[in-house]
């Protein structure tokens, strides 16, 4: 247990401490590196035994389903860039002033609103009239019941009136 909190831990302290050292020899433009090395944090946290996928950056837009669109083109890691990203350039607009700032707030709102807009359009030719009727049949056939043979024509009859039901 002792071992896997240290590594657990260590996911996070590398990226930030080589962030550390390239801000150190590059200055603030070191921030730029920051979102691709978060995102490499995040693809080397989902490859082994100790991998923990699911607290990638991409699974809080789970209810986003536009910007989930831009999957395909690189998985879960982009839109943890895309995230990532996002949150630099809001940092990038509040430290700078005058051309830069508005520079910034270009490049963000961009960010933004692109692959919401990449995604209706995905969305909006995905919609088409339904080929067919689905339905998710529960008996409620006690677990006991549903394994005795002797009730094994009990337990079709109940799925075959709720069949009828629901078509």
């Amino acid at each position: 247990t002792v071992a896997m909190i240290l590594i657990l831990a260590l996911y996070w302290a590398a990226p930030f401490w080589i962030f550390g050292h390239m801000k150190k020899v590059w200055g603030n433009k070191a921030y730029w590196q920051l979102p691709f090395l978060l995102v490499g944090l995040e693809y080397f946290r989902t490859l082994g035994e100790l991998a923990f996928p699911w607290t990638n950056l991409s699974y809080t837009q789970s209810y986003y389903t536009a910007w989930l669109q831009v999957l395909p083109f690189a998985g879960d890691t982009l839109l943890s860039c895309w995230i990532v990203l996002l949150n630099f350039m809001a940092f990038y607009v509040l430290e700078h002033s005058g051309k830069k700032r508005w520079l910034g707030l270009a490049a963000g709102l961009t960010l933004w609103f692109a692959p919401g807009f990449y995604g209706a359009g995905v969305l909006e030719k995905a919609k088409v009239e339904p080929v067919m009727n689905v339905a998710l049949l529960q008996g409620n056939i006690d677990s006991y019941r549903k394994w005795d043979s002797a009730f094994t024509q009990a337990s079709f009859d109940t799925y075959r009136e709720l069949a009828w039901e629901a078509a």
